[in-house]
C-alpha cells in the first residue's frame, strides 16, 4: 500500500514540475516575442477594422446608387479594396527599405536613429569577423546577399506591393470609367496616369516626414526603456541609441 502511494506521489509530482516547466517557457516565450505578438496582433485587429468598415462604406456606396449589395467575400476581390491595402503596403515596405539603406551611409549627429558620425563608415565589429550561414559560406554572391539581405527583402516587398497596387488600381479606375460610360485605360496608359503616381506619393511623403521627425525628435526628445531612445543622462549630442 506504502509503495503504491509513493509512486502515485511521484507521479504527481513529476506532472506538476512538467507543467510548471510548460508554464515557464510559456511565459518566457512571449517574453522573448512580446514585441512582434503585439504588432502582429494590432495588424490583425487592425486589418478586421479596415475590412468592417471598408466593406459597410462600400455597400452603403452602392445603396446610393440603387445597386445590390455585395457580399463580404467580393469585397475581399474587390479592385477598390486591393488597391488601397496594395497602396498602403507599398508606402510602408518603401519607407523601411530606404530607411535601412540611408542609415547605413547617412548621419544625424545627436539622434538614436543614427550611427555616430565619428566612427568609421561601416566599420563595426561584425565586419572584422563576419559570419555567415554555413551554405553561404563559399560564394560570393550569396554572401554579399546575406550582407544586403534586410535592405534587398524590404526593396522587394516594395516592388510587388506597388505591383499589387499598380494592377488594382487600373481594374478599379477602368470599372469606374465603364459605369460612366468612359474610354478605359491599358496598362502601359494607366501607368502614365496622375491618378497612379497621386495615390502612392501621398502615401510616400506621409512615410518620410513621419521617419525624419522621428530622426530628429529622437536628439531632443527620450522614452524611458525604448530602444529607439537614448538614455535620460544622454546629452543632445550623443549618436546613437
Amino acid at each position: 500500500m506504502s509503495s503504491n502511494t509513493n509512486t502515485s506521489t511521484r507521479k504527481k509530482r513529476g506532472s506538476s514540475r512538467r507543467a510548471a516547466k510548460k508554464q515557464s517557457e510559456d511565459r518566457r516565450f512571449l517574453r522573448d516575442n512580446g514585441l512582434s505578438i503585439a504588432l502582429f496582433a494590432a495588424f490583425g485587429l487592425s486589418m478586421v477594422g479596415m475590412i468592417v468598415a471598408g466593406y459597410h462604406y462600400q455597400n452603403e456606396e452602392l445603396a446610393t446608387h440603387g445597386l445590390p449589395a455585395i457580399s463580404i467575400g467580393s469585397y475581399l476581390m474587390d479592385e477598390s479594396f486591393l488597391s488601397a491595402l496594395f497602396e498602403n503596403w507599398e508606402s510602408e515596405w518603401l519607407q523601411m527599405a530606404i530607411y535601412v539603406v540611408f542609415t547605413a551611409y547617412l548621419f544625424q549627429r545627436g539622434s538614436a536613429e543614427s550611427r555616430d558620425p565619428d566612427e568609421a563608415i561601416g566599420k563595426k565589429a561584425d565586419d572584422e569577423k563576419p559570419v555567415y550561414p554555413a551554405a553561404m559560406s563559399r560564394s560570393n554572391l550569396l554572401r554579399w546577399l546575406y550582407r544586403y539581405s534586410l535592405g534587398l527583402t524590404l526593396f522587394v516587398l516594395f516592388v510587388l506591393s506597388f505591383v499589387g497596387h499598380f494592377l488594382a488600381s487600373n481594374a478599379a479606375s477602368n470599372a469606374d470609367a465603364l459605369a460612366h460610360g468612359d474610354e478605359t485605360k491599358s496598362l502601359l496608359e494607366y501607368l502614365g496616369s496622375s491618378q497612379l503616381w497621386f495615390e502612392s506619393f501621398q502615401n510616400w511623403q506621409s512615410e518620410f516626414f513621419s521617419t525624419g521627425m522621428l530622426v530628429v525628435l529622437s536628439i531632443y526628445l527620450r522614452f524611458k526603456g525604448s530602444p529607439e531612445s537614448k538614455g535620460l543622462d544622454a546629452g543632445h549630442d550623443e549618436t546613437g541609441a
